[in-house]
């Protein structure tokens, strides 16, 4: 009952909308406020993502559209 291996060739799950902003954000934030630990900065993440509007969240959206 050993683990199975996974496939090196499988393709990669997509990804999401909040995980696009966040790597893009994620500099742009931490400049913002240096003294944040990563997960205070996660949280800050989260927190900013899901106050933008709908029109800004279909950017972001779009763009986890186009890497499926």
């Amino acid at each position: 009952m050993g683990k199975i291996a996974k496939d090196p060739g499988a393709p990669k799950r997509a990804v999401s909308a909040y995980l696009i902003y966040q790597n893009a954000m994620r500099d742009t934030f931490k400049a913002e406020h240096p003294s944040m630990t990563f997960g205070q900065l996660a949280k800050y993440t989260s927190a900013m993502y899901s106050q933008l509007t709908a029109p800004e969240k279909e950017v972001w959206i779009a763009r986890s559209d186009a890497d499926k």
